[in-house]
């Protein structure tokens, strides 16, 4: 048997939640629900505790109101009947205090993509229609460890969930729970759920192992593209079926994000997309194992969807009788019906909602998408007093990169021993870049956490010199101009966080203002 290792660089594509089953609560008030005039607001810091109690954590306080409701008891406030409060759903961390991934979540997943292409996955389904993996691992003739993917403490972030749900094949709103139940337009007022997120653009390292059986004759990277393959095909199942989705109840910020999901997966040569944690949906966990014809049986026998029960005389729908629960009750008629005798209608589309992060009232992303790309250039390292984690780039010359990166106020005091740009760069069919250009990328290059810069043709309407934003943490895209002509760079770096990312280019404006400020003394002589 062989053992065969390689490093991944892990990086949120959208915010990602693995819940630890616990929550914060973080604000609480309450009301008088038979005074409408008579309200008692309280911030949680305000609950009386024992004088002796020096502190107390959110948790805590929450336990504390609950049980004082239940009783008689009356402290510095009289506790009336209703209680709201926004509770904070915890991300999974470690014993350090450190957010992580677990690996087996990614094992999972590459499972869920191998029982979707065998030809009798109906059969592998077990009797409460959950997969089945054990087998599969003999048939791939190889076992797949991938470890747990720890990310710094600040990578987390809270977001504010909201749900969209369809009202019909092309139309849709957004959830609104209280008073009652139900679909609203403006999701100004819809319903939030407040969430531990790991921040779209925050990476990680992975190491994830194949162990090869005596008769398999791949080699390492034949296993791991083969890997990697398998994976990318469900992912793009699954983000086309998302794109259909939202194409069809023309939802623009969830179709862009699934059109540009596809295009990437499409692309991606050396690493893979997986899609993970709460709030993913049931097409990417069971639902693509599952067919069409055996989909209505499920949503009957669990109660999953919109399921409607009309009245056989009245048309109302029915709920279930409280005296007998094999019976079927119409609140209007006052009868009772047989489950059987009654035909269910189901809403032409399942699951017919998503979730989805909102930043100032505005949906910006769906939740669960994480991209692997193989990688050796980084290393992760645990502060021995914090035990925080931080992933730095690795170079064998580099003796400053951490200093910066740590602190994103102390610059370096030395340049770099390293090169990593060629002074000249050639244009086909026009020589050399003008030397005021090159000695700017030079000034670039000399910085240590800079990997490549590349630009493949100078603009003679180019007249500004700017960044323009994009999603990806490691790569700035950076015009540079100079007499009304310029050239569009590519830089890659090694930054692993928007601090870091912010930190280069930062940067990159003193170098540019320090440079144009020699110009400016030059042309005062």
């Amino acid at each position: 048997m062989s053992l065969f290792t390689q490093k991944y660089k892990v990086t949120a594509y959208s915010p990602i939640h693995i819940g630890s089953m616990k929550k914060w609560l973080k604000d609480v008030h309450f009301e008088q629900s038979n005074d409408s005039t008579n309200i008692h607001n309280i911030n949680i810091s305000d609950i009386p505790f024992d004088d002796t109690q020096t502190e107390f954590n959110l948790e805590e306080a929450g336990k504390f109101i609950l049980n004082s409701l239940k009783s008689d008891e009356t402290l510095h406030l009289k506790f009336p009947a209703k209680i709201f409060a926004h509770e904070i759903s915890q991300f999974a961390k470690t014993a350090w205090g450190t957010p992580y991934i677990p690996g087996n979540s990614i094992n999972g997943f590459y499972h869920s993509a191998k029982l979707l292409n065998q030809p009798d996955k109906s059969s592998l389904m077990n009797t409460v229609g959950v997969p089945d993996y054990s087998g599969l691992s003999d048939k791939d003739g190889f076992k797949i460890f991938i470890e747990d993917i720890e990310f710094p403490m600040n990578s987390i972030d809270i977001s504010d969930i909201k749900m969209l749900n369809l009202t019909s094949k092309q139309s849709y709103g957004w959830k609104k729970y209280w008073p009652k139940p139900t679909t609203i337009q403006n999701p100004l007022t819809a319903t939030s759920q407040y969430i531990e997120t790991l921040k779209a653009g925050e990476a990680s390292l992975s190491t994830i192992k194949i162990q090869s059986a005596s008769n398999t004759n791949l080699d390492s990277n034949e296993l791991f593209n083969y890997f990697e393959t398998i994976t990318k095909e469900f992912s793009r199942k699954i983000a086309k079926n998302e794109l259909d989705f939202y194409s069809k109840c023309k939802m623009d910020e969830g179709y862009n994000f699934y059109w540009t999901l596809n295009e990437k997966i499409k692309k991606i040569s050396n690493g893979f997309y997986v899609c993970l944690g709460w709030g993913i949906g049931w097409q990417a966990l069971v639902g693509n194992l599952h067919t069409d014809k055996n989909i209505p049986t499920i949503m009957r026998k669990y109660n999953l969807g919109k399921l409607s029960r009309p009245c056989p005389e009245c048309k109302t729908n029915l709920k279930i009788d409280k005296f007998n629960k094999n019976k079927l009750f119409c609140l209007k008629c006052k009868k009772s019906f047989g489950i059987q005798s009654v035909a269910t209608q189901i809403f032409p589309v399942f699951p017919k909602t998503r979730k989805f992060v909102f930043d100032r009232q505005k949906p910006l992303h769906p939740l669960g998408w994480i991209r692997f790309e193989r990688s050796e250039n980084f290393k992760k390292i645990r502060n021995p007093q914090t035990h925080d984690v931080e992933i730095i780039i690795q170079l064998k010359k580099s003796k400053i990169i951490k200093d910066p990166f740590r602190n994103p106020e102390a610059y370096p005091e030395k340049k770099s021993e390293t090169k990593h740009f060629k002074k000249k760069i050639k244009i086909a069919g026009r020589g050399s870049f003008p030397t005021e250009f090159n000695m700017f990328f030079n000034k670039i290059a000399e910085l240590e956490f800079i990997i490549s810069i590349n630009g493949n043709s100078i603009d003679d309407n180019l007249d500004t010199t700017r960044f323009i934003h994009n999603d990806k943490i490691d790569e700035l895209i950076f015009n540079f101009s100079l007499e009304a002509r310029g050239i569009e760079l590519l830089i890659k770096t090694g930054a692993v966080n928007s601090e870091q990312k912010n930190f280069v280019i930062n940067r990159i404006w003193e170098i540019l203002e320090e440079f144009q400020k020699k110009d400016k003394d030059k042309d005062n002589e």
